[in-house]
C-alpha cells in the first residue's frame, strides 16, 4: 500500500511573518473574502484531485472545470475536515469558530428520546444560534468589511441579518431550494448573481467585502438543468438516476462558481480576493467516497473529510497541502486576513492556517493539538460515537458497546486496519484525552435508557423531515406513498382500511422496515410461514378507492425486520372485479381473457448474511457485487495463488439490504485469481469467507468452459432443490462465466410490480451460489418487466423500476472499451445494459434484447411488431462483420419470429418476421416491413458464420440446425418435471428433443466447441442410468475460421 504523507505542504513559497495575534497590517490593502460552501459533496466529488498521488481522489464522472481551474490557480488541502458529519452543526461552527461539541449542537434533525427504544438516549441539541455568540461577520465588520450571506442558513436565530450580515436571503433551510428548477436549479445562478451585485457595489465603493455563499446543491439533484441531466444520462453507464442527477447538479454548481470567478476577473479584483471552496460534510454514502470509509452521519473519514481549495494573495498556484485543517480554523484565519484588531471571542477552538499558505512546513496553532468529532446520536449503523485525531492516529469510541478502534491515517486512509489491540497504550492515551476534552468543553453525552428492552426493536432512525426553515428534507423513499393507515402500531384485529389515495402500497410504505413484533401486534400470529415469509390469510383489507378487497398479506422477514410486503386478493370474493381470480397476474398478459390461477412464487430462501456476484470481467478487471442482509464492514483480499492473497481492496460499509459494487483493476490477462471476503458485523470479531476464484479474459487459442441457463422462474413449478443442484453442477464445471437467458424475476406476473422485490432477492441468492466464482451475464426475458410495453414515462413505471432494481443487484456490462453495446440512455434509468458483446478466447459473445424496442402488443397485431430496433440491428451487423473470431455465439430469450403470438419456436420460427423475413403464409415482406435494413437477422447470422444461437422461453432442450447455424433451446434449470409434450405445438418436430431440467455446458477449444446438456436430478430420482450431473446429450460445433 502506498503511504500517504499528511503532515507537510508540498509547496515552495516565500516566507512572510506570522502574527501571533490577529492584528491589522495597515500597509496592505484589506483583501476580499469569498467563502463558497457546497452541500453533501464528497472529498472526491470534483474533477480536481484532492491528493496528487491518489487518482480516485477526483471524480471520473462529475465535470467541474471551473473549480478545477480554481484548484490549479490555488492550493488544495488533502486533509481538510468539516466540523461535523452533518449540516447544521458545521454551519454554526463556521460562524463561531467553535466545535459542535462545545456548542452542544451535534446533529441536524431532532434527536431520539427514551420512547424511541434505543439502548442509549442521545443528548438534546440546540436548535438555533445563540445571541451571545459572536459570528465571523460581526468580527469582520469591526474591520470595516461589508458582509453578505446567500443561500442556506439552516441555524435559525432570526437569520443572518441578526448576526452581522448586511445582505442575506433570510432564515433559509433545505426546503427553500426545492421550488427553484430549470433555468435556476436550487437557486445556484440566482445566488451567484446576487453575490456578484454585492461585489460590484462594494468594489465601486472601495470597501472590502466578505461573502459566504452556502449553496443548496447537491440537495434536490432532480432540479438540475434538463440539458445537463441529458448529458449525464448519456454518460451514466451503470450509475443510477440519483448518481446521474447529482453529477448534473454538481456541474451546474460549478457553473455558478465560474460566474463568481469571471466577475472577479472583470472587476480586476481576483488578485486581492481569497476564494475558498469547501463542502459542509462528506458525501452521504460510501459509494461516493472512493476509498474513504463511511459517509454522512458518521465520523469515519467519508463523513468528515471534505474538498477544500483556497486561491488568493501569496498562495502559489497548483500546490497541495497535507497538513490537517478543520472548518472552524477559518474564523481566526479570516480575522487575520482582514486585520481584525478585536481579540478573538472566548472559546474559539480554531487556529489560523496562514502559516500553511506561506511556508513549506507550517503549524496551525490551536488551543488543543487534537481534533475531536463528536456525534453522540443514532443516524448510521454505528450508533453514538466520537473520534479524536492526534498526529497520524485516529481513535473512534462507540458508546453502546464501549468499543475502541485505532487507525493510522498516514498508512491507512481507508480505516481498514484496526490497531487498538496492537497499540493498547496509545489507545488508552487517546481515549483518556478524548474524555478530558469532552469534559473541558462540557459536551453532552448519551445516557442509559431506563426504558430499553433488548427484546423490542427501536423505532427507525429519522432521516428527514419536511424541510424548509431549519428543517431537513428528503426522508421519503421514491417508491413509497404517504402512509394513511390509521393507528398502524395498535392492535386492530384483522380488518384494515386505507384511504383512497393509498391503495395496497400503503401497507408496503407503513410496514417495510418494521420489526416482526410490530407485525404480530397488528395482525396476531401468522396463519402460515413459508421460509422467511409470514403469511396472513382471511383478512379484510379494503381499498377505498377501487373497492378491491385483499385477503392475503405476506411479509418477508429478514433478521427480524420486514424487507418486503405482498398483498394479494386470494382469488375469491374480491371487490376489485378487473383483477378478480387473477391474483398477481397483470391485465394484458392474458389476451384471451382466460381465468388464470394465482401464481405461487417460491421466493423463500435459506437465511444468509450476504451473497456475492461477480460481473463485467475484462482482461484486467472484475466487478464484485455484495448484497448484505445485515450491516457490516468488509473488504476483499486476492491474488494468483489461493494461499497467497497479498492484494487488498478498500473497506466498504454495507447497510442491511444494501448492494455495493467494488471494482478490482490492474489484473493480469489470461490469469486465474483467488479471493476471500473479510467482513465484520457490529460488536463481533472479523470473519473471513472461504476462497473463491475467477478468470480474466482468455487469450486466443485457450480452452475454457462457459455455462448457460434459462427460465428459472421461481414459480409454482420450481423445485428449489433442483435449482440448487443445477447451480452446483455448473460450479463443478469450473466455468469461466455463466449466462442467464431471462424470465428470471417474473415482474410482469405481478399486479403491483413492486411486489416482485422478494423475487429479485431470491434470485440474487441463487445466482450467488454459482456466480461468486463465475461472472454472470444477464439476458432479458419477456417476464422480467423491462419492456416498452410497461413504459409510461413516469419514474416508477414497471419497466424503469425493474431496470433500476436489476442494475442495482446484478452487475451487467455497459460499453467501456472492452464491451460494446447499447450506449443510448433511457430516461429515469441511464444506460440499460440490455444488449452487449465481448470477446473471450476464440469466441465472440453477443447478447440481444427485443423487449425495450417492441411497442405494446395488445390487440390484433402480427409478430412484425417484435423488433431489435434499427440501432441494435446495425450494432449487431457491425459487431459480426468486424469479428475474426473462430466461434460466434448469440444469446437471446426468444427469436423475433415465432410460430404463434407467444414467440415460440427455434428453427421453425427462424423463417418468419424480422428474424427470417417472411409472413406465416411464406410471403417475403422484409423489405416492406424493414425498409433500409440489409437482410433478415437469420441471413445476417449466416453471412457472418455464426456458430450457435442459444435461446430459452420454451422450457425444453431441442437441438436444431438451419443453414449451418445451430439453434439450441436451453432447458429450465429448476423444474423437477420436464416433459416434451409442448414440443410439437412450439414447432419442434425434428432434431434432438429432451425435457428439463439442467444447464448447458460449452467447452471451447481451438478446434471445436463441445456442447453438453448436463442434467440435474435429485437423489431420490436417481437410478442406474440416471444420475445427477450426467450428460444427457452432447455434440460439437466446429470452428468456422
Amino acid at each position: 500500500m502506498k503511504k500517504i504523507i499528511y503532515s507537510v505542504c508540498l509547496v515552495s513559497l516565500f516566507l512572510i511573518a506570522e502574527n501571533d495575534a490577529v492584528a491589522a497590517n495597515d500597509k496592505v490593502t484589506q483583501p476580499n473574502i469569498i467563502f463558497v460552501l457546497s452541500d453533501d459533496q464528497a472529498w472526491n466529488g470534483l474533477s480536481a484531485r484532492m491528493h496528487p498521488d491518489l487518482p480516485w481522489s477526483a471524480s471520473d464522472f462529475v465535470r467541474t472545470p471551473n473549480i478545477a481551474r480554481l484548484a490549479k490557480q490555488g492550493m488544495r488541502f488533502s486533509a481538510a475536515y468539516s466540523p461535523a458529519s452533518v449540516c447544521s452543526p458545521t454551519r454554526v461552527s463556521l460562524q463561531t469558530g467553535k466545535s459542535p461539541a462545545q456548542l452542544q449542537w451535534t446533529k441536524a434533525a431532532p434527536t431520539m428520546t427514551a420512547a424511541s427504544g434505543y439502548k442509549l438516549i442521545p443528548p438534546t441539541i440546540r436548535k438555533q444560534i445563540g445571541r451571545e455568540e459572536i459570528t465571523i461577520a460581526e468580527m469582520l465588520k469591526t474591520a470595516g468589511y461589508a458582509t453578505a450571506h446567500y443561500g442556506k442558513w439552516h441555524i435559525a436565530g432570526g437569520g443572518p441579518g441578526q448576526h452581522g450580515y448586511d445582505a442575506h436571503d433570510g432564515d433559509t433551510g433545505n426546503g427553500d431550494a426545492a421550488p427553484h428548477k430549470d433555468p435556476n436549479p436550487v437557486d445556484i445562478f440566482g445566488m451567484s448573481r446576487r453575490a456578484i451585485a454585492f461585489m460590484e457595489k462594494n468594489h465601486a465603493a472601495k470597501k472590502p467585502f466578505f461573502i459566504q455563499l452556502s449553496y443548496h446543491a447537491l440537495h434536490y439533484p432532480q432540479n438540475a438543468l434538463e440539458a445537463t441531466k441529458k448529458e449525464y444520462q448519456a454518460r451514466g453507464g451503470r450509475r443510477n438516476e440519483k448518481e446521474i442527477t447529482r453529477g448534473a447538479l454538481a456541474e451546474n454548481l460549478d457553473t455558478g462558481v465560474g460566474m463568481l470567478m469571471k466577475a472577479l476577473d472583470e472587476l480586476k479584483a481576483a488578485d486581492n480576493t481569497y476564494f475558498i471552496y469547501m463542502s459542509d460534510n462528506g458525501a452521504g454514502g460510501g459509494k461516493g467516497n472512493g476509498s474513504l470509509r463511511g459517509g454522512k452521519g458518521g465520523v469515519w473519514e467519508g463523513g468528515i473529510r471534505v474538498p477544500l481549495i483556497i486561491r488568493g494573495p501569496s498562495i502559489q498556484p497548483n500546490t497541495f497541502c497535507h497538513s490537517r485543517v478543520v472548518g472552524y480554523d477559518f474564523f481566526p484565519t479570516f480575522c487575520q486576513w482582514a486585520g481584525v484588531k478585536r481579540p478573538l471571542p472566548k472559546g474559539v477552538e480554531g487556529g489560523s492556517i496562514v502559516p500553511l499558505l506561506a511556508k513549506g512546513e507550517g503549524i496551525v496553532k490551536r488551543p488543543r493539538e487534537e481534533l475531536v468529532f463528536h456525534f453522540p446520536h443514532y443516524q448510521s449503523k454505528d450508533g453514538p460515537h466520537t473520534a479524536i485525531l492526534s498526529g497520524d492516529l485516529k481513535l473512534v469510541r462507540f458508546y453502546e458497546t464501549d468499543r475502541l478502534n485505532l487507525f493510522n491515517l498516514r498508512q491507512d486512509i481507508s480505516e481498514s486496519n484496526d490497531l487498538a489491540l496492537n497499540m493498547p497504550a496509545k489507545t488508552k492515551e487517546l481515549n483518556e484525552k478524548l474524555s478530558e476534552y469532552l469534559k473541558q468543553v462540557n459536551a453532552r453525552l448519551p445516557v442509559v435508557n431506563p426504558q430499553y428492552d433488548p427484546n423490542k426493536p427501536p423505532s427507525p432512525t429519522r432521516k428527514g423531515g419536511k424541510g424548509g426553515k431549519g428543517g431537513k428534507g428528503g426522508g421519503k423513499k421514491p417508491n413509497e406513498r404517504p402512509a394513511t393507515l390509521s393507528n398502524p402500531a395498535l392492535p386492530v384485529g384483522k380488518t384494515l382500511q386505507w384511504s383512497a389515495n393509498g391503495g395496497p402500497q400503503d401497507i408496503v410504505a407503513i410496514y417495510r422496515g418494521k420489526a416482526l413484533q410490530v407485525i404480530q401486534t397488528v395482525f396476531g400470529k401468522p396463519d402460515a410461514t413459508e421460509g422467511t415469509f409470514h403469511i396472513y390469510r382471511g383478512l379484510r383489507i379494503r381499498d377505498a378507492k377501487s373497492g378491491g378487497n385483499y385477503k392475503i398479506v405476506k411479509f418477508l422477514i429478514t433478521d427480524g425486520v420486514v424487507k418486503a410486503v405482498q398483498v394479494e386478493s386470494g382469488g375469491k370474493g374480491g371487490g376489485n372485479k378487473k383483477n378478480a381470480g387473477q391474483g398477481n397476474r397483470p391485465q394484458g398478459n392474458n389476451p384471451r381473457g382466460v381465468r388464470m390461477p394465482t401464481p405461487l412464487f417460491r421466493t423463500d430462501v435459506p437465511a444468509h448474511l450476504y451473497n456475492i456476484i461477480l460481473g463485467r470481467p475484462t482482461d484486467s478487471a472484475i466487478t464484485l457485487s455484495v448484497l448484505a442482509h445485515q450491516a457490516m464492514d468488509g473488504f476483499f483480499t486476492y491474488g494468483m495463488k489461493p494461499d497467497t492473497l497479498t492484494n487488498k481492496t478498500p473497506v466498504l460499509q454495507w447497510k442491511a439490504g444494501e448492494a455495493n459494487e467494488l471494482d478490482i483493476k490492474n489484473l493480469k490477462p489470461n490469469t486465474r485469481y483467488y479471493y476471500k471476503f473479510n467482513y465484520q458485523l457490529a460488536g463481533t470479531n472479523p470473519t473471513t469467507s472461504a476462497s473463491a476464484a475467477f478468470h480474466t479474459q482468455r487469450a486466443t487459442g485457450s480452452s475454457f468452459v462457459f455455462t448457460v441457463q434459462a427460465d428459472s422462474h421461481l414459480d409454482f413449478g420450481t423445485n428449489p432443490a433442483v435449482y440448487e443442484r443445477t447451480l452446483k453442477n455448473a460450479l463443478t464445471d469450473r466455468t469461466d462465466f455463466h449466462v442467464a437467458l431471462g424470465d428470471t424475476f417474473m415482474t410482469g406476473k405481478y399486479v403491483d410490480h413492486r411486489k416482485a422485490y422478494p423475487h429479485y432477492l431470491a434470485q440474487r441468492y441463487y445466482f450467488g451460489r454459482l456466480c461468486r466464482s463465475a461472472p454472470l451475464f444477464f439476458v432479458l426475458g419477456n417476464h422480467d418487466g423491462e419492456s416498452l410495453r410497461y413504459w409510461d414515462d413516469t419514474a416508477n413505471n414497471p419497466a424503469a423500476w425493474s431496470a433500476n432494481l436489476r442494475k442495482e443487484l446484478l452487475p451487467n456490462p455497459a460499453p467501456n472499451g472492452f464491451y460494446t453495446g447499447n450506449s443510448q440512455p433511457q430516461q429515469h434509468i441511464g444506460l440499460l445494459e440490455d444488449y452487449y458483446a465481448w470477446e473471450w478466447g476464440d469466441g465472440l459473445f453477443v447478447t440481444l434484447d427485443p423487449f425495450w424496442f417492441t411497442q405494446r402488443t395488445r390487440g390484433k397485431v402480427d409478430n412484425w411488431v417484435w423488433t431489435l430496433g434499427k440501432t441494435q440491428y446495425d450494432w449487431l451487423a457491425s459487431t459480426l462483420e468486424n469479428s475474426k473470431n473462430k466461434y460466434k455465439f448469440i444469446f437471446i430469450h426468444h427469436l423475433l419470429g415465432g410460430v404463434d403470438r407467444s414467440q415460440r419456436g427455434g428453427k421453425a420460427a427462424a423463417a418468419f418476421f424480422e428474424w427470417g423475413g417472411r409472413n406465416l403464409d411464406g410471403q417475403s415482406e422484409f423489405a416492406v416491413k424493414r425498409p433500409g435494413w440489409a437482410k433478415p437477422i437469420h441471413d445476417l447470422l449466416v453471412q457472418h458464420n455464426v456458430s450457435i444461437v442459444f435461446h430459452g422461453h420454451d422450457h425444453l432442450y431441442p437441438k436444431e440446425e438451419l443453414d449451418g447455424i445451430t439453434y439450441q433451446c436451453v432447458p429450465q434449470p429448476s423444474h423437477s418435471r420436464g416433459g416434451i409434450r409442448d414440443a410439437a405445438e412450439y414447432g419442434y418436430k425434428d432434431g434432438v428433443i429432451l425435457g428439463s431440467s439442467g444447464h448447458i455446458r460449452v467447452t471451447v477449444s481451438p478446434v471445436a466447441a463441445k456442447v453438453d446438456y448436463v442434467k440435474s436430478i435429485l437423489p431420490g430420482a436417481e437410478s442406474n442410468g440416471r444420475k445427477n450431473g450426467m450428460t444427457a446429450h452432447s455434440y460439437n460445433i466446429n470452428s468456422k475460421q
